[in-house]
């Protein structure tokens, strides 16, 4: 068995155990490393040296699931100190993870392991609501500690090790996906120095956001299944959750094309995402037999469809990614969620990545809607309107992912308050000037990120730079 967290060499590694996160993070990866090598060397488990009080502290302030499903698989040792306190660590490692210490996550957690159990049973939505609440709305708030049911068992609190684990994979899958094609595309289009800023290390926000759609995608899945198998729910009644999920889960318009773009990202990696709807407007009967919906991508964004129309979060039959990602896993970099951000620091405030933020659409999603919505009257910008409003191409660079640093760092974004001057996370500062660009140089960088050419404006159009601040970024 491979650690997610093995290290290369052929020397034993000894190191002094001590009790801070950071070192037990430092101590996590030498002793996998030494895992890894002794497993070579010998059959024998190289925990079994290791008083059950260390593995303890090791297995509950790692915020790395896949690692710690490695070290359950690879040593015997280290999975009998895990079951015999499984609720109190399984706790510890959940509120140590960065991500799933976060409320909204823990609760959709929750809900998982609450459906997953044989004893759960419910009739109707209605009924689930009043079981497993929602995070967002009637749950758990900021700084509530997580619980786990008292009925849970010890196998059914491991099984959320390879669930968790699973999800961290494809997070980074689609987040290293995302970015090397964002980094193509800026390259292309704007240049090498552009690329470099594109190629910025990922930070906390856009992880989340990522992770975010995927625990959707699993709590989703799980719920409509059993609702369909266990718990014999009608077609009707199936149809019904799937049009009525990301209402009764307060998930707006910008968040639902944050969704459709992770969605996406799947169905290229090889899973098979269905959308559950028909684009045909004048579609007015439904086949309940086809009640998971098809695998075609919606080729507009959320936003242009008209609010009466029930959106579905999209269903996938299996979240594993497929065979050949399996055998080629070394080609996606494995990696812990980075740490919290800094929620006082107004620079990080300012550039939208704080934790904060998180349930806030990106900023990119208001400007693109505001852009569109101002040049489709205008007859130089039609063939520019038609272009933009096909977001497929930008769902595979992740401009709803990524945060504004980031989008402003290779000039994509152009709105920021009048009159202000702003701290940079790179220790500089910009004004509000810097950030004007006429509305024809950002719609022909946007459209060039995809291929498609400038619009067609002629010799004689006023190409003066303006800002959008008061329509994107009002304050």
């Amino acid at each position: 068995m491979k650690l997610s967290c093995s290290c290369q060499g052929n020397t034993p590694i000894s190191r002094k155990l001590s009790s801070s996160p950071l070192s037990l993070a430092i101590d996590f990866v030498l002793l996998c490393a030494l895992a890894s090598i002794s497993m070579e060397l010998s059959p024998m488990d190289p925990f079994m040296t290791l008083p059950s009080e260390i593995i303890q502290q090791i297995l509950s302030y790692i915020p790395d699931f896949v690692g710690i499903e490695s070290l359950l698989s690879t040593s015997p040792w280290v999975k009998t100190i895990f079951q015999s306190q499984p609720r109190r660590v399984m706790l510890d490692l959940i509120r140590s993870n960065p991500i799933t210490t976060v409320p909204e996550i823990q609760q959709l957690l929750y809900n998982i392991a609450t459906i997953n159990s044989p004893s759960t049973y419910c009739n109707s939505i209605d009924s689930y609501l009043k079981l497993c609440p929602n995070a967002q709305t009637d749950s758990m708030a900021e700084g509530t500690p997580f619980g786990l049911r008292d009925q849970m068992t010890t196998q059914e609190i491991i099984h959320i090790i390879p669930l968790a684990a699973n999800i961290q994979r494809l997070a980074c899958m689609c987040l290293y996906t995302m970015q090397q094609n964002f980094i193509s595309a800026v390259e292309k289009s704007l240049g090498p120095t552009a690329a470099q800023r594109a190629a910025e290390p990922i930070v906390w926000i856009e992880e989340y956001r990522v992770y975010w759609v995927l625990w959707h995608f699993q709590h989703y899945r799980t719920l409509r299944n059993t609702a369909k198998y266990r718990w014999n729910w009608s077609k009707e009644s199936c149809k019904d959750l799937g049009d009525t999920y990301m209402t009764w889960n307060n998930i707006f318009t910008g968040l639902r094309e944050q969704i459709w773009t992770i969605a996406s990202v799947l169905g290229d990696l090889g899973l098979h995402p269905l959308y559950g709807y028909s684009h045909n407007k004048g579609a007015e009967k439904i086949n309940l037999e086809e009640e998971e919906g098809h695998e075609e991508e919606p080729s507009i964004a959320a936003w242009e469809f008209p609010a009466e129309t029930p959106i579905p979060i999209p269903f996938f039959s299996s979240l594993e990614p497929p065979p050949r990602l399996h055998s080629n896993q070394g080609d996606f970099p494995i990696w812990s969620p980075v740490p919290l951000p800094d929620d006082d620091s107004q620079t990080e405030k300012f550039w939208g990545r704080t934790s904060r933020s998180r349930l806030e659409m990106s900023n990119c999603a208001p400007m693109i809607h505001s852009y569109t919505s101002i040049i489709k009257s205008r007859p130089a910008f039609q063939q520019a309107w038609r272009d933009i409003r096909q977001v497929e191409p930008f769902r595979r660079i992740g401009v709803m992912v990524w945060t504004r640093w980031r989008m402003y760092s290779v000039g994509l974004y152009s709105s920021c308050p009048r009159g202000m001057e702003i701290s940079t996370p790179d220790g500089d500062y910009v004004r509000e000037t810097d950030f004007r660009l006429s509305m024809y140089d950002t719609i022909s960088r946007w459209l060039a990120l995809v291929g498609k050419p400038p619009p067609d404006v002629g010799e004689n159009y006023d190409n003066s730079p303006s800002t959008l601040a008061k329509i994107i970024n009002p304050r």
